[in-house]
């Protein structure tokens, strides 16, 4: 999924689209992945919901 976003972000930059949301939602993956490097989403979105405003 990680690569899904990055691969988006690349073309909407290219594309001069805006990215706000799935920048942030790739932060949110990134982080995630790194507190559970062999987490699934289940527990990816730990992270997220921690982070929410």
């Amino acid at each position: 999924m990680y690569k899904d976003l990055q691969l988006y972000l690349s073309e909407a930059r290219y594309s001069k689209l805006l990215v706000n949301i799935v920048e942030v939602a790739k932060e949110y993956f990134q982080e995630g992945v790194s507190e559970f490097p062999s987490g699934d989403l289940t527990e990816i979105y730990k992270v997220i919901n921690k982070n929410k405003i």
